[in-house]
């Protein structure tokens, strides 16, 4: 639905909460993505991404794309790229399990 809390964000892209906050401020000022309260916790915020930063996620892609298909993966096996998705999935697992 294009938004994720800065809490799921910041898990995502490996930054602390502060650092989330001041990208989301950047964002903002270019029109990419705006902040939103949450319904459910009046302390918490969306990170919610405009039709711009749709738009803009829709054109860098394929160039994105071709440089880790060219440059990163072109030079693994296929072994090898299958090792280095498996350790991306444990890490992203680790990433997503709630912290106590």
């Amino acid at each position: 639905d294009g938004k994720l809390r800065f809490v799921e964000l910041g898990n995502r892209v490996l930054l602390p909460r502060y650092n989330v906050s001041r990208t989301v401020q950047r964002l903002e000022k270019a029109g990419l993505a705006k902040k939103m309260p949450s319904e459910e916790d009046a302390r918490g915020y969306y990170a919610v991404i405009t039709k711009k930063g749709r738009n803009i996620r829709k054109k860098m892609w394929p160039v994105y794309y071709k440089v880790l298909k060219d440059f990163l993966f072109s030079s693994l096996s296929a072994k090898e790229l299958e090792d280095f998705l498996s350790h991306i999935r444990k890490i992203r697992k680790s990433i997503e399990r709630p912290v106590n």
